[in-house]
């Protein structure tokens, strides 16, 4: 009742100075006795121009008033009250005033030394240890009792107990009591209680406080704030000054000054009250986590790290807190790194907020959990697409930054062309297939080169041909004179003819089949073209393109296929097959040639040439005249060469997709235009199969759409993505339908 009376009279604007037992009055009442407080003749207005006259009782009155006529006015003056208020509780429960207590010698000692004993009390002077409340001098209490008086009868002023104080103990809780502070030590008042330095800076460190914190350290004018009172009591704390200072320094006016100011006072407020160092009320550990956790945030909370990381800040707090220093050098550093990678190679997106936190996040993992993690991508995972990731992945020994990108891309697998070992296994099969059937084509051509080599007059030079043919001619013609003779030695180049056409069908069907791709075989083309395939083929796979080197190849692709197919079954590149149906031609060519040689020489020897009888056929053949052959030949555009033989041994390959894909407007126009000029050179009614065409998507994918040359429309309008480019002049199955791919 009689706190109530004072935050009444100070509420509005009074001061008391008068509590005592005899301005205490009782008054009974139904629910107990009503404590009244009387007296107010010496009360007085707290805020006055001046010092304040009013009469001291050193019986009743505070320590700070000992010796003193006049006061202070301010914010202060009502602590005299609550110390008369602990007085008067303590002359209650003694029944009489506490100085009654002192022992005879000490009271005689000072009468002797003619020492008023109140005043002497007061001052804390010749009274040896006791203080000036003399709560030492009372028997035993309750410690709920002893606990308010020792609150309310504090010598020292500031660190007194007011109406805070006193709320909080009627409400049962136990604040902090400082009876044991001489009177001349000095609190700093904050929210209406008396603190310590440092407790004042613990507490403006606190989640409840930190919203003052900058006021408080920075304002140095007010008479309410830290840094008031810490001038004001000629506190030494270099590292304090040098922290207020930060805002001017170097490191920090990069920084917005809102940030930089609040970086200083936490660092200021830190090297007071030590322990921990704290980050927007939680320690730096924490608030790093909580930070980092606002992705909305996400770059505000790195440039809050990032300053207080800075160089100027950074000795300030490792010299009140090593580890907090530490973390945050280990964190700015790691992320630092994977973050310029990151940036550097394209990974990081733009704007992608979730893409940055996830990476800071990842920071601030143990190396013993990010070396976990490593384990775990590779047990998923056999590799990346991207080449840079890749290094990186295969790495034995990678740093922690590189770990920290190996977890952070690990989340999105597929963004960053991670392949599962089944898939990476899929994939190196699908390639030693494709490199296998481009041996076995080289091989193919090779071996038909040399069987075409090996039959000039069947497969030769044209002028070889043409001599060849005069060769025969001459040779049957001379024993048969006139035209008949020159028919009869044409009969032999027509049948070299005739078989060379009946080799033609039969070498073009193995050329469909064991060449996909490649332009259809014409009668024309000879042992030429079989060198130019081959050597082709051979510098694009980088081979040496002779017989030898390609089956040596093939031997070793069959091999690599069966170890990586364990421990299911291989499929095998199939070996092409020799050319027995030309080498069966040539040998019939020289047989036949060899056969009108001898037996027009034996004819030659057992009749010689009449040389007359020629001229004679030829003159009665004189009159007619040759028919000649009229017409031109109109060819615009070829037929379509790519068609899939049904027992091929090489099916079409199947694609392994990554989704499907709908092309955006220029791409379908890129992709239309590329088609268009694919199917250029072919009669487009003969046009047999579908067309696949490659469309690039992004670094690492890219798509295939179905075109229908005939329609000259593409099949649908989505297509698969696939995360490489298919060779050349390869057939490719895509779900139930076959197209050919001739290139990118």
């Amino acid at each position: 009742q009689l706190a109530a009376a004072l935050e009444t009279l100070h509420a509005a604007g009074v001061g008391h100075f008068a509590v005592t037992p005899d301005n205490v009055f009782v008054r009974p009442a139904p629910a107990g006795p009503d404590f009244v407080l009387g007296g107010f003749d010496a009360a007085e207005p707290l805020a006055q121009n001046g010092l304040i006259p009013i009469p001291v009782d050193p019986l009743n009155a505070p320590p700070e008033t000992a010796g003193l006529f006049k006061h202070s006015p301010g914010p202060l003056l009502p602590a005299w009250d609550w110390w008369s208020l602990g007085r008067t509780v303590q002359e209650f429960i003694l029944g009489r005033h506490v100085m009654t207590l002192m022992p005879g010698e000490t009271v005689a000692r000072l009468l002797r030394e003619r020492i008023n004993i109140p005043e002497a009390l007061l001052f804390e002077r010749d009274t040896g240890s006791l203080r000036a409340g003399a709560i030492e001098l009372m028997p035993p209490l309750d410690p709920r009792t002893e606990l308010l008086l020792r609150g309310l009868l504090t010598g020292a002023k500031e660190g007194r107990w007011g109406l805070a104080e006193v709320r909080e103990w009627l409400a049962g809780a136990a604040p902090k009591e400082r009876y044991l502070s001489p009177r001349q030590t000095r609190f700093f008042r904050l929210n209406g209680r008396g603190h310590t330095l440092a407790e004042a800076a613990q507490l403006l460190r606190s989640p409840a406080g930190r919203s003052q914190a900058v006021a408080q350290v920075f304002g140095v004018t007010r008479p309410d704030t830290l840094a008031f009172f810490y001038a004001d009591t000629r506190e030494q704390n270099r590292f304090f000054e040098q922290a207020v200072l930060l805002p001017e320094a170097p490191g920090l006016r990069a920084f917005p000054e809102e940030l930089a100011r609040e970086v200083a006072a936490e660092v200021a407020l830190h090297t007071l009250s030590g322990g921990e160092f704290f980050w927007r009320g939680q320690p730096l550990a924490a608030a790093v986590r909580t930070l980092l956790g606002n992705v909305a945030e996400i770059g505000r909370a790195c440039q809050e790290l990032w300053a207080l990381g800075s160089a100027v800040v950074a000795p300030l707090v490792k010299a009140h807190d090593f580890p907090a220093a530490q973390l945050l050098d280990e964190l700015l550093k790691i992320a630092g790194e994977a973050e310029t990678l990151a940036t550097r190679h394209r990974w990081l997106r733009s704007g992608v907020k979730p893409d940055l936190a996830a990476l800071w996040q990842l920071a601030l993992e143990p190396e013993s959990r990010l070396l976990e993690l490593q384990r775990e991508s590779r047990a998923a995972f056999a590799c990346s697409t991207d080449a840079a990731l890749d290094k990186i992945f295969q790495s034995a020994r990678p740093g922690r930054s590189q770990l920290v990108l190996l977890a952070w891309t690990a989340r999105e697998p597929a963004r960053f062309g991670y392949l599962t070992h089944r898939d990476m296994k899929l994939r190196l099969l699908a390639e030693r297939a494709q490199q296998g059937r481009q041996v076995a084509q080289v091989l193919f051509w090779r071996r038909l080169e040399r069987a075409l080599r090996a039959g000039p007059l069947l497969f030769g030079e044209r002028g070889l041909l043409v001599i060849g043919g005069l060769t025969l001619l001459l040779l049957l013609a001379a024993h048969v004179p006139g035209p008949a003779g020159v028919a009869l030695g044409l009969l032999p180049a027509a049948g070299l003819a005739l078989l060379r056409f009946g080799f033609t069908r039969g070498q073009a069907s193995l050329v469909a089949r064991w060449a996909p791709g490649t332009a259809a075989w014409l009668w024309r083309d000879r042992a030429p073209r079989c060198a130019r395939e081959a050597t082709a083929l051979a510098a694009r796979i980088n081979l040496a393109g002779t017989r030898a080197e390609a089956s040596r190849r093939l031997t070793e692709i069959n091999a690599e296929i069966v170890a990586l197919a364990q421990p299911e079954p291989a499929v095998t590149v199939p070996w092409p097959p020799r050319p027995w149906g030309a080498w069966a031609a040539v040998a019939a060519s020289w047989l036949a040639v060899a056969g009108l040689a001898a037996g027009s020489l034996r004819h030659a020897v057992r009749h010689p040439p009449a040389w007359t009888a020629h001229t004679r056929a030829w003159q009665k053949a004189l009159h007619l005249t040759p028919s000649e052959a009229a017409g031109a030949a109109k060819d615009i555009k070829v037929s379509w060469p790519y068609k899939l033989v049904a027992d091929s041994p090489f099916p079409p390959l199947t694609i392994g997709t990554d989704g499907v894909f709908e092309p955006t407007a220029p791409q379908l126009k890129a992709a239309l235009a590329r088609a268009h000029e694919l199917v250029a050179p072919y009669k487009p009614e003969t046009i047999g199969s579908l067309l696949a065409v490659y469309v690039p998507t992004d670094e690492n994918h890219g798509g295939l759409l179905l075109f229908d040359g005939k329609k000259k429309s593409f099949v649908g309008n989505k297509g698969v993505l696939t995360s490489y480019i298919p060779a050349e002049k390869s057939w490719l199955q895509l779900g139930e339908k076959t197209a050919i791919f001739i290139a990118p």
